[in-house]
């Protein structure tokens, strides 16, 4: 627990570190990418410092690494939204944050950096942008059928939601038969 104030301070001080070099507001600019991806790259970097890789340094960090993870999530999804909704044309923020949140999810799948909170809000992420990007494709033709495409976005909605639950547990209890099975070994 002692670097979980100092991963609050930290999450802050990314956030606030973008907000001073996009001209003291939150806006979104498309020249505001390195910004952003600078940003992205110092969570990634904290949360890589509270890593297991990392503990043998820096000791127990399991909470910390869970809100730098979180902070990071909420980061990018949020400045890939704006990039997806905030002009008429899609910013690459979307598109690097979809990658972002994608490799997230894949290398936390891997049994070695398995985090069931960092997945779940990784998954969660992708699939928020998923939807946002299906709504954005078809509200932006127009037309007059506007509950129509509610009720499409709604179902991929829950389907995709039912389907990454249903992964996220299995690979939970994947992880946890390996792990049993390894402590019945040893």
């Amino acid at each position: 627990m002692l670097w979980f104030p100092w991963a609050t301070v930290a999450c802050s001080a990314i956030g606030l570190w973008t907000y001073a070099h996009t001209g003291h507001r939150w806006r979104f600019d498309d020249s505001d990418l390195p910004i952003h991806l600078v940003g992205w790259g110092m969570g990634v970097l904290l949360i890589t410092v509270l890593s297991p890789w990392a503990r043998h340094w820096v000791g127990e960090t399991h909470w910390s690494q869970r809100l730098a993870m979180l902070a990071l999530a909420v980061n990018v999804t949020l400045t890939s939204l704006a990039g997806l909704l905030w002009r008429s044309e899609v910013s690459p923020h979307y598109f690097l944050g979809l990658a972002l949140m994608c490799g997230a999810g894949g290398m936390l799948m891997q049994r070695q950096w398995f985090d069931i909170v960092g997945l779940s809000a990784a998954v969660l992420c992708v699939d928020t942008l998923l939807v946002a990007g299906l709504a954005r494709i078809l509200f932006d033709g127009g037309g007059i059928d506007t509950m129509g495409r509610l009720l499409l976005i709604g179902l991929v909605a829950a389907g995709l939601l039912a389907v990454s639950v249903a992964v996220v547990m299995r690979r939970q209890s994947t992880v946890l038969a390996a792990s049993r099975q390894q402590g019945a070994t040893a």
